[in-house]
């Protein structure tokens, strides 16, 4: 009994800085040390203390928070960088600072410009973490999906840059406010800013999509094992 004594005063310690929260718990330490065992029962006892335990986690914001708060995060952190959920936010990031009124609020406020530009950062660090999965993700063999997921990607970036370059009209009122430092019409600028965003932002996807599928296209891999295929061997063959 005096182990159970010492395992509730080492959860719930007196908080002096809150009077409900240090009279409950010091509630609890009272029905604990006023107890005593018969015939050396402890059964009784330690059903006692697991149910103030119980009680006090319930009412007890700070420890619900404690043991709840660690699994919501990774569960949280797992659901975003899960294919769809990634693939979701750096597209539907990508053409939504791209509407005219969010990027010329953007260009006009230095601190929504950056904010912009986190946007975009984290959203790909999303997208691009369910191609490498570096560490601590666990190591999963590719499968031909993988391809649609960077294709359908280049779609929307290929759709946009061809509806900024073809227009034929200056979509974002910003630029036409504010004289270009080079002396570049707003549609001359408009249109060499999406050709470059085009031609880049094509490379970006298509490239790994590419040394993607002769990796998987490569002889003998559909009979690898996910073991075998990230094991590095002596001969530097794969291993059978």
């Amino acid at each position: 009994m005096r182990e159970c004594r010492r395992i509730c005063a080492g959860l719930f310690p007196p908080y002096q800085q809150d009077r409900k929260r240090y009279a409950l718990s010091q509630a609890a330490l009272k029905k604990v040390g006023d107890y005593r065992p018969e015939s050396g029962d402890d059964r009784r006892g330690c059903r006692l203390v697991a149910d103030i335990c119980f009680a006090i986690a319930i009412h007890e914001p700070s420890i619900r928070t404690r043991t709840t708060s660690p699994r919501l995060f990774w569960i949280s952190l797992c659901w975003l960088v899960t294919p769809v959920v990634a693939w979701l936010a750096m597209n539907l990031t990508f053409l939504a600072w791209h509407i005219p009124a969010a990027y010329d609020f953007a260009l006009e406020h230095e601190n929504w410009h950056a904010a912009e530009h986190i946007c975009f950062l984290t959203s790909s660090m999303l997208f691009w973490w369910c191609i490498l999965r570096p560490w601590p993700a666990s190591r999963q063999r590719r499968s031909w999906g993988v391809l649609l997921y960077l294709v359908s990607a280049d779609i929307v970036n290929t759709l946009l840059s061809a509806l900024l370059a073809f227009c034929g009209q200056p979509v974002y009122k910003y630029y036409l406010d504010h004289a270009n430092p080079f002396r570049v019409s707003p549609l001359d600028d408009q249109i060499l800013g999406a050709v470059i965003m085009w031609v880049f932002g094509s490379l970006v996807f298509l490239v790994p999509a590419m040394l993607i599928a002769l990796e998987l296209a490569g002889p003998g891999t559909e009979n690898l094992s996910e073991e075998n295929l990230y094991t590095p061997v002596d001969n530097g063959t794969p291993a059978s």
